[in-house]
């Protein structure tokens, strides 16, 4: 009989690479219903990350690699996805590609709240189940010069919100 405290428990499991964590995640946000947009995201952003920093164990990751991720994506086109003249190109063959900046990259806020939020997701989606270290914890990311500010919303006045509400409430 082996005593309980020999028994193996979720620590002795292999740990899922990063491909696997991202595959497990995107089938609970699909059965979850979650939008195509947001499956899209996150399909993106594991395939960008796999190609830039390589797939291995979660454990085998730093916030390093985050930073080298979030530095290399300071080249990829706004839109890469949409563009004609990206088709067929591989994610180091877009962002050759772009080295020159010749198309406009993303916005700092789209790789920050997008691309980069959704890498973090995705590797923390396990860690209740097999008890790992979040691998980008800690990182203070330094985010890249060629990331576009976000352009500048103007918010509406209050005497125009006021009207709206008046007028909607007169409405019904």
């Amino acid at each position: 009989v082996t005593p309980p405290s020999a028994t193996p428990g979720p620590e002795a499991r292999p740990l899922p690479t990063f491909s696997e964590l991202s595959e497990r995640h995107i089938k609970m946000r699909i059965e979850n219903n979650a939008d195509e947009s947001e499956i899209q995201r996150h399909r993106i952003a594991a395939e960008t990350f796999l190609a830039i920093v390589g797939d291995r164990p979660i454990d085998q990751y730093y916030p390093t690699d985050l930073q080298t991720y979030v530095s290399r994506m300071g080249f990829w086109p706004a839109n890469a996805t949409k563009r004609g003249e990206m088709e067929g190109l591989s994610v180091l063959g877009i962002l050759g590609a772009n080295k020159d900046l010749t198309l406009k990259p993303l916005a700092r806020k789209t790789l920050k709240d997008g691309y980069c939020a959704s890498v973090r997701t995705q590797a923390r989606s396990l860690m209740p189940d097999y008890r790992y270290r979040d691998p980008f914890a800690g990182a203070k990311l330094r985010w890249p010069k060629t990331a576009r500010p976000s352009q500048p919303r103007e918010g509406i006045g209050f005497d125009i919100a006021n009207r709206i509400f008046r007028n909607g409430g007169a409405s019904s």
